[in-house]
């Protein structure tokens, strides 16, 4: 169990102001690098998004969006961000009651359910959706720059994150096998990568 993971659990325990419950929430856990408070990251958006290219094809009224060129590919961005926030909400609910199930019969969150801690259970859920919401308003930003799909960019910011532990961690476990095999599929992967491009 790293530092900060014993820090959420101690601030956690015994909270009963939302002012403790934010101090909690925006602790970093120095183990993995992530931050709670962008609670599930972009893929509540990336999730809608799907569901709208699903639902494209089947609902008229979408499809003639689709056709308007970009005036209509901005409005189906807009239906995606509305559909991101339910989405972020539910997304938000599971995981904090995975927190209170969790750690070996100790829950990091000891209070959680709009029954027993409304309030509390109301600041969980907005500080995750808000930090989703976050993340896909930086992923826009960096794309409106031009530096690359600023999505993409956040999703391989996360993998890159845990890359050297992940990687220490199969060194340590002398999991050889899995290591070679990862080695060899990003080294191939870079190579195709590239072959397209020249192609291209």
């Amino acid at each position: 169990m790293c530092r900060c993971q014993a820090s959420i659990r101690q601030l956690c325990k015994n909270y009963s102001s939302p002012t403790s419950f934010w101090a909690c929430w925006i602790c970093c856990r120095a183990g993995d690098g992530q931050l709670f408070d962008h609670g599930r990251g972009v893929y509540p958006y990336i999730t809608a998004t799907i569901i709208i290219q699903l639902l494209t094809p089947i609902i008229p009224a979408l499809e003639n969006l689709q056709k308007e060129g970009e005036q209509g590919r901005n409005k189906l961005n807009q239906y995606s961000w509305y559909l991101t926030v339910p989405l972020a909400a539910l997304q938000a609910y599971g995981q904090a009651v995975i927190m209170t199930q969790m750690s070996g019969g100790t829950p990091i969150l000891s209070q959680f359910g709009f029954r027993n801690a409304p309030l509390t259970t109301f600041a969980i859920l907005a500080s995750m959706t808000g930090g989703t919401l976050l993340a896909v308003w930086l992923g826009e930003l960096i794309s409106e720059q031009g530096i690359g799909n600023g999505t993409s960019i956040i999703i391989l910011g996360g993998i890159v994150t845990r890359l050297p532990q992940n990687i220490l961690n199969l060194i340590v476990g002398q999991q050889w096998l899995i290591l070679i095999l990862f080695v060899l599929i990003t080294v191939l992967t870079v190579l195709a990568s590239s072959s397209s491009r020249k192609a291209s």
